[in-house]
């Protein structure tokens, strides 16, 4: 039997028994996959909730009629927020979308003194394409909450409002990630401070070791700022479940 489509639908589109699809759905659904009335959606609002549907047609336009509501795939834990400094375009977009499917709760892009990327100008239309990565990612991994992508921070800033426990990976640090596991294990929470390419200055170390945060390496080889990401993310999300 072939796999049901998936879609990101905003909750603000399903009304009672039915979803308005909107024009990027159609266009996906019924330009891309040559779907018709009567062909079957599965569509998730961000929340949790999975909706069967079948589509229909609907004022010379498609809609959606829901047959079935459901929970989605639980959220993994702990709830992980990345503080990421920017990097290059490309190498960004692969770092949210591998980010969503690995399940961080949050994208922070972290304003660093080695940062060399301007994610500030135009900021808002930068985000709503990142937001159309995010939710791609979870039609293709499953996944049924949507990730957020919070507004850019100062590092200050970020190391001060940070939730859970705040951890900072880098290079200069011999103590591995693995030495907080029985911390990682309890927490329900956790801030993943990853660097640009030029690493974090020594100012921003000794601000993070003068608030008592733990300073971790992810081995003796440099990793590019992606890769350190994902790394951190899948050694945490290990630790968690054993």
């Amino acid at each position: 039997m072939a796999k049901i489509p998936r879609f990101y639908l905003p909750k603000e589109q399903f009304h009672d028994n039915k979803a308005t699809l909107t024009p990027w759905v159609q266009q996906h659904a019924m330009k891309t996959l040559r779907l018709r009335e009567g062909d079957r959606l599965i569509l998730f609002d961000g929340t949790g909730i999975e909706y069967e549907t079948v589509i229909v047609t609907e004022n010379q336009t498609y809609a959606a009629l829901i047959e079935k509501t459901s929970p989605g795939l639980p959220e993994v834990h702990p709830k992980i927020f990345l503080y990421q400094a920017p990097i290059k375009k490309e190498r960004w977009e692969w770092l949210l979308e591998k980010a969503t499917e690995l399940g961080v709760a949050a994208i922070v892009p972290l304003l660093t003194k080695f940062v060399e990327v301007d994610v500030t100008q135009n900021f808002d239309k930068k985000k709503e394409r990142w937001e159309n990565i995010v939710q791609s990612a979870c039609e293709q991994s499953g996944r049924g909450f949507l990730p957020q992508i919070l507004n850019p921070q100062s590092f200050n800033e970020a190391v001060e409002k940070a939730r859970g426990k705040r951890i900072l990976f880098y290079e200069g640090e011999a103590t591995p990630l693995q030495s907080l596991m029985g911390e990682i294990a309890q927490a329900s929470e956790l801030s993943l401070f990853i660097g640009p390419e030029g690493g974090f200055s020594d100012e921003e170390v000794r601000l993070v070791r003068s608030r008592e945060i733990p300073v971790v390496s992810l081995g003796t080889q440099t990793l590019r700022a992606e890769t350190a990401a994902m790394a951190a993310l899948s050694i945490c999300y290990s630790l968690k479940s054993q």
